[in-house]
């Protein structure tokens, strides 16, 4: 059992970064410089080629050069968010073909469809924003009530 659930947690961390490596992979062919992708929350445990791993094994993030970012064309930074879910919807489907555990294809395959809907915080979200310029949906994108408790919902909704 113990086991099992290191295993899950692994194959979790490797289908985050191929998540995390997509973004910085478009972002770099977008021209931007010093990507950077950090996996997991809280205190930093390693550091290498420029990727950084966290004590919580829970998310990750793309950081990029602000200034580089900025330059960016909408349909660029629209790329550079849908290609994480897209990278797990490919991963999802490359572990069908080669019979992985059913686990790590539904993982892979729910981390890139929440990603893909436009919820405040997800990639969906981000690409969509690219084209909707309103105070109103900023404002809303960043009330922490509004964000957590629609992420809750989807959560409970995924579960059932």
């Amino acid at each position: 059992m113990v086991v099992e659930c290191l295993l899950m947690l692994f194959g979790f961390q490797l289908i985050l970064l191929v998540h995390e490596l997509a973004h910085a992979a478009v972002g770099k062919v977008a021209g931007i410089r010093n990507v950077e992708v950090i996996i997991g929350v809280g205190r930093k445990l390693l550091r290498w080629r420029g990727i950084e791993w966290r004590v919580l094994p829970i998310g990750g993030r793309c950081r990029f050069d602000a200034e580089s970012h900025n330059k960016l064309t909408r349909s660029q930074k629209a790329a550079i968010a849908l290609a994480g879910p897209g990278s797990n919807l490919m991963l999802a489907w490359l572990l069908m073909i080669a019979s992985a555990p059913a686990s790590l294809i539904q993982v892979s395959l729910i981390l890139g469809v929440i990603n893909l809907i436009p919820l405040p915080r997800t990639d969906g979200w981000q690409a969509l924003m690219q084209w909707i310029n309103s105070p109103q949906l900023a404002e809303f994108a960043v009330n922490p009530w509004v964000v957590e408790g629609v992420l809750a919902i989807c959560a409970v909704w995924i579960l059932l």
